[in-house]
């Protein structure tokens, strides 16, 4: 008697999908956007989103064809960086449920928002 419950609660059990920004620089800003979009972690990739960016927030409608789908970003590398924007390049790695494996070199803008860098567009 007396004991206390070890079950996690809803909110604690959630936890496995949330992710974490490690570090406030350009490259892990996007790679920790990536890692939400596929976790997904809607709080935290949407909150990587620039307030002003032409980018639409991301709903779960969206984020829902992204479950098919493992993600791995390649050749991360800053190609740009001014005090107030940078510019990061990668190849977007995604494995369907099939073994399909299709790349794609993406480039995007963080600008930033205050101290903090986010993300701001895709560059074509």
């Amino acid at each position: 008697m007396g004991e206390q419950s070890t079950d996690p609660s809803p909110e604690e059990a959630d936890d496995g999908a949330k992710v974490t920004l490690e570090s406030n620089d350009p490259v892990t800003v996007v790679e920790t956007f990536y890692e939400a979009l596929y976790a997904p972690d809607l709080e935290m990739a949407n909150g990587l989103l620039h307030p002003e960016s032409p980018a639409p927030m991301y709903t779960d409608e969206v984020v829902s064809s992204f479950e098919a789908y493992t993600h791995k970003l390649e050749d991360v590398e800053l190609v740009e960086e001014s005090d107030s924007s940078a510019v990061v390049a990668f190849i977007l790695v995604l494995t369907g449920g099939e073994g399909v494996v299709r790349r794609s070199e993406v480039t995007l803008e963080v600008r930033t928002d205050g101290d903090d860098w986010k993300v701001w567009q895709m560059r074509r």
